[in-house]
């Protein structure tokens, strides 16, 4: 795993324990991993960043806790579903449109220069 890729993990695996332990009161990897369907390993290997986390895992935390999946991959508010999780949700998706045509309108200047 690169450098880059190993950080971006541990990041990730800590705000998992940190809902684990703080937010689901889950105080042992044992007992996430028995109701999430994995084994203890797996769980120490997601939160120590050794491996990265898969959708179906997230999707599974979210139908289970309601644990938002942007907050374990990007550290994205809210950690748990809500009120609020639409909002964020619509608001996650304007910043995403608007960062895409970004990339649109970069991606046609340097086509043009090209030319």
């Amino acid at each position: 795993m690169a450098k880059k890729t190993r950080e971006k993990s541990i990041k990730i695996g800590e705000r998992l324990r940190l809902v684990r332990v703080d937010i689901l009161k889950i105080s042992s990897q044992h007992d996430l991993a028995k109701e999430m369907g994995v084994s203890q390993s797996t769980i120490t290997c997601y939160e120590n960043g050794v491996m990265e986390i898969g959708t179906e895992f997230l999707a599974k935390l979210h139908a289970l806790h309601k644990v938002m999946p942007n907050y374990i991959t990007i550290g994205k508010l809210p950690i748990i579903e809500g009120k609020d999780s639409s909002k964020a949700l619509i608001t996650d998706i304007t910043e995403m449109k608007s960062q895409i045509l970004a990339l649109i309108a970069q991606v046609n200047y340097l086509a043009s220069r090209g030319k």
